[in-house]
């Protein structure tokens, strides 16, 4: 579990790489190669351009648009309610890193970018990126289901559960790819 999530993050390294233009020499071999690299870490290709290329290489820690890491003044937090500074807190914790990146990386951002994202993408390609990164996950999903479970018992093992498999597979690699996200970031 723990090699898978290692894994990803190195496929993430070289999605990153090509979404930069700098893997391959065709800029069509760069997004099929980020595109398929991201799979792994369900980053959709067309809000990452946006978001890393244009806003975080743009504007690196200008709290209005680089959304990546935005600081905030201790006026800003006293102006919070009090719910959202107990996430903060979260957020800035060493334990609760994963949580920012998930929460307000890649479910606000990459999985569904907010109207301010979308003014700016290209809906026809932000649809298709998404349909895709779905149906990667579907497909984990559906082989840790109907697969995994027979599939450990040919080496002697006990038959594994949907859920546990599911877990083991998908989740917790998913997981442990934030959680080094987070920490490099």
């Amino acid at each position: 579990v723990g090699l898978s999530g290692v894994a990803i993050a190195m496929l993430f390294a070289l999605a990153h790489d090509a979404a930069h233009g700098s893997l391959a020499r065709s800029s069509r071999l760069n997004r099929l190669l980020a595109t398929i690299c991201f799979l792994p870490s369900w980053y959709p290709y067309t809000p990452w351009i946006r978001g890393h290329n244009h806003l975080h290489h743009g504007w690196t820690n200008v709290a209005e648009c680089d959304y990546s890491w935005r600081p905030s003044s201790p006026a800003t937090y006293l102006a919070m309610s009090r719910w959202r500074r107990a996430l903060e807190r979260v957020y800035r914790s060493w334990w609760g890193l994963w949580v920012h990146s998930i929460v307000e990386i890649w479910w606000k951002h990459m999985a569904m970018p907010r109207e301010s994202d979308r003014r700016y993408l290209n809906s026809r390609l932000l649809a298709a990126d998404r349909l895709l990164v779905a149906t990667s996950i579907a497909l984990h999903v559906a082989a840790c289901w109907f697969l995994v479970p027979e599939w450990s018992t040919l080496a002697g093992g006990p038959r594994l559960s949907p859920w546990t498999s599911m877990a083991a597979v998908v989740i917790a690699p998913w997981w442990i790819f934030h959680v080094m996200f987070s920490v490099v970031t």
